[in-house]
């Protein structure tokens, strides 16, 4: 009779898996459909990356009409790309490219300059401009795409005129003046901006000129359609780094219109309440002197209408309670009546194409006044001024 094998329980017979597969074998079971899942979006995001165009992440992060339009170029001509943080930034290292009438070079960080930016040298002497496209200089100089090269190259944005006009008059002094704008950005962008990179940039001294944009009527207001917590800034950096999902944000994006076809039209509101631009202009300036440097806040600039509108009666409102909380926080503010819609028809000469962006004679304006500023409340330090001072006001 043969013998038999006698019949072991499967829970005493030895377990020949190593001890590390044994420990995790669940785990490793629960995780294969993650991992199968991740294989698969890896797949995926390789195929859509080798088959099809490349998606650029500001035609998902930059969606309403009205701003499109401002960033846009009749010639197609790009300067901007998207950010997680901001919605939207200057390309980095652009050289000369003629952007609406504009010619513009970028550095390595993303800032109107045909000078790198570096880490702030000892002794230096380092100004920021904090703005939107009236600091950026628009159309200053004034250039046409048919002649790029056909412009004066004395014209300049008024951050550009202080720093050519104070290294003159401080030989052996390094004197920077960063022009940290951008078009079309609002106070609540410039806020996050400089939040971020204050520390990075380490001024002795900042300025902060803003207001239209924040009056400008949209679809949404800054505070619903820029989320800029950190869930929504996170979300939007993953989907700023694959082109698979950028195409299904696009995707559900025309979705989402096609479903709001026969919906009635929005009303338009500003970008930011009255009490929110001051707010976040208020910000800024007190970020800025909590780590010990001067701010001027700088009135907002809006060269008029023929007519009373609602965009101008919001700018009027918008400064005055600037100026008055300003004044309560003994916060420096300058205000140039000819760059406001008071001196208006006679203000034309600084507004040559339109009534939200000075031409160059309104810049240098801008210039002197902000450097008699300076001095008057000896915000200059040891630098000096150029020999004769400016003038505050000039015929135009």
């Amino acid at each position: 009779m043969a013998a038999t094998t006698p019949f072991t329980p499967a829970e005493q017979r030895p377990c020949l898996a190593p001890r590390w597969w044994r420990k995790g074998s669940r785990a490793g079971v629960l995780a294969l459909p993650a991992l199968a899942l991740l294989a698969l979006l890896l797949s995926a995001e390789g195929v859509v990356r080798l088959t099809l165009p490349h998606v650029d992440s500001l035609d998902v992060f930059v969606r309403m009409p009205f701003v499109r339009n401002d960033l846009g170029d009749r010639n197609g001509v790009r300067i901007f790309e998207g950010d997680p943080l901001l919605f939207w930034r200057l390309k980095r290292n652009l050289h000369r490219t003629v952007w609406d009438y504009t010619v513009v070079s970028t550095n390595n960080a993303g800032l109107r300059s045909d000078q790198p930016l570096e880490p702030k040298a000892a002794g230096a002497v380092r100004i920021v401009c904090l703005g939107d496209s009236v600091t950026f200089g628009f159309r200053v100089p004034l250039v046409f795409p048919d002649a790029p090269d056909s412009y004066d190259r004395s014209e300049a944005p008024y951050p550009v005129l202080l720093e050519h006009w104070l290294r003159p008059a401080n030989p052996g002094r390094v004197i920077e003046v960063v022009n940290m704008a951008v078009p079309g950005y609002s106070s609540r962008q410039a806020l996050a901006w400089l939040r971020r990179d204050i520390e990075r940039l380490a001024p002795d001294l900042m300025t902060i000129c803003l207001g239209w944009n924040d009056v400008s009527p949209r679809e949404q207001p800054d505070s619903t359609a820029m989320p800029l917590d950190a869930a929504h800034v996170l979300a939007r950096r993953a989907v700023g780094s694959s082109q698979l999902l950028l195409r299904a944000s696009l995707a559900a994006g025309r979705v989402k219109r096609w479903l709001a076809k026969g919906d009635p039209g929005v009303s338009l509101v500003p970008r930011a309440t009255e009490a929110e631009f001051v707010a976040n202009v208020i910000d800024a300036a007190r970020l800025a002197r909590a780590r010990g440097v001067d701010v001027v806040v700088i009135a907002p600039i809006f060269g008029g209408t023929p007519g009373p509108s609602a965009d101008m009666s919001r700018m009027t409102a918008y400064r005055d309670e600037l100026r008055t909380a300003a004044a309560s926080e003994g916060i420096a503010f300058l205000e140039v009546p000819e760059l406001t819609e008071a001196a208006f028809p006679k203000n034309a000469p600084y507004f040559p194409t339109e009534a939200i962006h000075p031409g160059f004679k309104g810049h240098r304006l801008l210039a002197q006044a902000l450097l008699r500023l300076l001095e008057e409340e000896e915000m200059l330090g040891s630098l000096g001024l150029s020999a004769p001072p400016p003038q505050m006001r000039e015929t135009p």
